[in-house]
């Protein structure tokens, strides 16, 4: 094991983690003012969707569940936040585009980590019930 190459891989890992944390949505905390962060958008829609899962989907698997809403957003790190609500056919295509880039840079990029690009193809093409939810 080289420890230097795997030390170096996972800071990379936590770059594009905290990046994803400076990324500010359009959406915005209670106060009206300060926007959510995708990290605070995560951390909630994990929360929020374990425990109503359990409680009113006991069948679905809460792991597989945890792991779409941990990473459902991630390609925002490099593609931004766009308000989905009410944009174009135009602006939705834009947004896919380069969605759809930024995942294949995290495909890249995290090649030797492939869960993370599997997981969030997995969440986008709806690919089992969990994904779903």
């Amino acid at each position: 094991m080289n420890t230097d190459h795997d030390l170096r891989r996972a800071l990379t890992l936590a770059r594009i983690a905290l990046a994803f944390g400076r990324v500010d949505r359009v959406t915005r905390h209670e106060d009206g003012v300060r926007p959510e962060t995708d990290s605070d958008h995560t951390v909630m829609l994990t929360v929020l969707a374990c425990a109503y899962a359990a409680q009113h989907a006991p069948h679905l698997n809460l792991g597989k569940i945890a792991q779409y809403a941990a990473v459902h957003d991630l390609v925002e790190a490099y593609a931004g936040d766009v308000l989905s609500l009410g944009m174009s056919a135009d602006t939705r295509h834009l947004k896919e585009i380069r969605e759809h880039e930024a995942l294949k840079r995290i495909a890249s990029e995290f090649a030797h980590l492939p869960w993370i690009a599997a997981t969030i193809f997995e969440y986008e093409q709806l690919a089992s019930e969990e994904a779903r939810y």
